[in-house]
C-alpha cells in the first residue's frame, strides 16, 4: 500500500489501511457538519408515523427469492441458512424486524461489513492493492430487512431514485 510491501502477519494491516484510505472523506469537516445539520433538520420536520408492521408472509416471500451460492457476511449466515430454515425463520425475523421498526434501534451486526478484495482483472499484478476492488459482505438478515423497507418505500414514494437501492424492485 503506497509503495509499501506487506508480508506475513502485516498483510491484513496493509489491506485495512488501503481500504480505509479509499473511504476517506474529501469533504472538509465544516461542510460535512453543515450537510449533517441540514439532514437532521429535514428529518425533524417529518411527521411521526406509526410503522406498518411486517408479517411473516412478506419475510417468507423475500427469503424464497434469495439467490443461492452467495458468500456469508459478518454474521456467518448465508442465504441458504434462511432458505432452508423457512418457514420457521420467517416468524423469527418478523419479530426481529418489527422490534426494529417499533424501537428504532438497529442491531450492531446490521452496521458491519466484511471487505473482501477481488482482483479487477485476471492478469493484473496481485501485489498492487490498486488492482483490487473491495466487495463488502453484509449480514443476510440486514439485506432482507433493507429489501423489505425498499419494497415498501418504493410503493409509497416516487422520491426514491432507482439507483438508491441495492435491489431492483419489481412492482
Amino acid at each position: 500500500v503506497n509503495e509499501t510491501t506487506f508480508e506475513g502477519s502485516t498483510i491484513l494491516e496493509g489491506w485495512a489501511q488501503y481500504f480505509e484510505n479509499l473511504g476517506a472523506s474529501s469533504i472538509p469537516p465544516a461542510e460535512d457538519l453543515a450537510c449533517r445539520l441540514e439532514i437532521f433538520q429535514l428529518f425533524q420536520s417529518l411527521p411521526d408515523v406509526e410503522p406498518d408492521l411486517i408479517c411473516a408472509v412478506e419475510v417468507g416471500t423475500l427469503i424464497s427469492s434469495l439467490p443461492k451460492g452467495k458468500a456469508a457476511g459478518p454474521d456467518y449466515l448465508s442465504n441458504e441458512h434462511l432458505i432452508f430454515s423457512h418457514p420457521i425463520i420467517a416468524n423469527t425475523l418478523e419479530i426481529l424486524f418489527n422490534a426494529i421498526l417499533i424501537s428504532g434501534h438497529i442491531p450492531s451486526i446490521f452496521h458491519q461489513g466484511l471487505i473482501v478484495p477481488i482482483p479487477k482483472r485476471r492478469n493484473s499484478d496481485l501485489s498492487n492493492p490498486s488492482n483490487f476492488r473491495g466487495i463488502t459482505l453484509l449480514s443476510v438478515s440486514s439485506k432482507v430487512f433493507e429489501k423489505l423497507i425498499l419494497t415498501r418505500l418504493s410503493t409509497k414514494s416516487p422520491l426514491i431514485h432507482p439507483l438508491q437501492g441495492s435491489y431492483p424492485v419489481v412492482t
